[in-house]
């Protein structure tokens, strides 16, 4: 099966959501949807939606995780 992944791969994902407390409000089932929507080319912005819900909203906007994961993105695909 092949991966088209949206912002990086699955183990650097979530480097990033531990590094950045993110998704400390999402249960094991809305992780793996997460990882799924990543793996299976789901849009970004929907992939920085998914991670502001399951994050604390006093720390993070959804605006902030979105720039991240772009910087993140452009890495990953030069």
């Amino acid at each position: 099966m092949e991966r088209n992944y949206t912002v990086t791969y699955p183990e650097e994902l979530r480097h990033l959501c531990i590094k950045n407390n993110w998704f400390t409000e999402g249960s094991n089932s809305q992780y793996e949807k997460l990882f799924y929507a990543n793996e299976n080319g789901c849009p970004i912005e929907e992939i920085a939606t998914i991670i502001w819900v399951c994050s604390d909203s006093e720390k993070w906007c959804r605006r902030d995780i979105l720039a991240e994961l772009k910087a993140v993105q452009v890495n990953f695909y030069q």
